[in-house]
Order: C-alpha cells, then sequence, then structure tokens
C-alpha cells in the first residue's frame, strides 16, 4: 500500500473516530467556506493539470454544502469563474456542465438569473 493513501486513512480515522460521516451542510459557516476554498484551489490544479473530468465531482462537494444567500452568490462567482478557465483550455463541454449542475443545485433567483445568463 502507498503511504499516501495509509497516510490518508489515519487521518480520516482521526478526523471521524469511528463515527458516521456528517452532512456536510451541518458543519459550521466557516468551515463550510474552508472545504469550498479547498475545494476551488483543487479545482483550479486539475484545470491546470489537464485533469477536467475530475472538475464536477469536485464542484459537487461545494454544493453539497447546501450555501444560501450571500453565500450562494459566491457560489455562482466560484461556477463562473471555473467555466471561464475551461472555455480558455478548450474545454466547453466541462464548463457547461457546472453550470448545469449549479442551475441543479442552487435555489436563490439571483443565482439562477446569473448562471443563465
Amino acid at each position: 500500500m502507498r503511504p499516501i493513501m495509509i497516510f490518508a486513512g489515519l487521518l480520516l480515522c482521526l478526523a471521524f473516530g469511528g463515527r458516521a460521516l456528517a452532512d456536510p451542510a451541518d458543519k459550521a459557516p466557516a468551515d463550510r467556506m474552508a472545504i469550498a476554498q479547498a475545494q476551488h484551489d483543487m479545482m483550479v490544479l486539475l484545470i491546470d493539470k489537464g485533469e477536467y473530468d475530475k472538475v464536477p465531482p469536485a464542484l459537487q462537494k461545494i454544493l453539497d454544502l447546501r450555501f444560501t444567500g450571500a453565500d450562494e452568490l459566491k457560489v455562482v462567482s466560484e461556477i463562473l469563474i471555473l467555466s471561464d478557465l475551461l472555455v480558455k483550455k478548450d474545454q466547453a463541454k466541462v464548463s457547461l456542465r457546472l453550470v448545469d449542475m449549479g442551475l441543479g443545485a442552487l435555489k436563490e433567483k439571483d443565482s439562477l438569473i446569473k448562471l443563465y445568463k
């Protein structure tokens, strides 16, 4: 087994102590923002490395946090930033997939309007 896999497994055991994984939306707002920021950084790296098929699952982790209000508008901005990066890499199909994911998951009227534009 690779050392990194062992390390990742140890971190999971320490973090959850054998408990079932909690709903990510139940985390404190600051924790959810930290998760979203980490996901953003990872998605930008994935795009830079050309691993485009891994971007939608990473975005789904942000959508699963179920942000509302002004925080949901930040998610829209995230989707638009990522979409722009993908289009610049000739990945319009993946870009549209991210927008579709946002349209399916977000609830605020302003968020949906921005994504439709």
